[in-house]
């Protein structure tokens, strides 16, 4: 969903994110601002902005949530939003 440059499974994901997970400050975060649910409840979609370091808005992310059966949610596709600019 970046690009064409699509990760899949826990090794790619984990190999991906490395880089970020491993610094003691990450140089991004993110903030949910939008969260909507399907009237079942099973399935969710979260976007927000992305900040950098300084705390400007570089970006924007997308997520799709799908509740498990022991009611924790994991992420089952996520990928970037619009730019910042849009």
């Amino acid at each position: 969903m970046s690009g064409g440059n699509k990760t899949v499974g826990r090794t790619e994901i984990l190999k991906r994110w490395d880089g970020f997970l491993s610094s003691p400050e990450p140089p991004f975060s993110w903030e949910p601002v939008t969260v909507v649910s399907n009237s079942r409840g099973d399935l969710a979609l979260s976007t927000g902005p992305v900040h950098d370091k300084s705390g400007k808005v570089v970006a924007n992310y997308i997520s799709t949530w799908q509740r498990q059966k022991d009611g924790s949610w994991k992420v089952a596709f996520d990928g970037p939003g619009c730019s910042a600019k849009e």
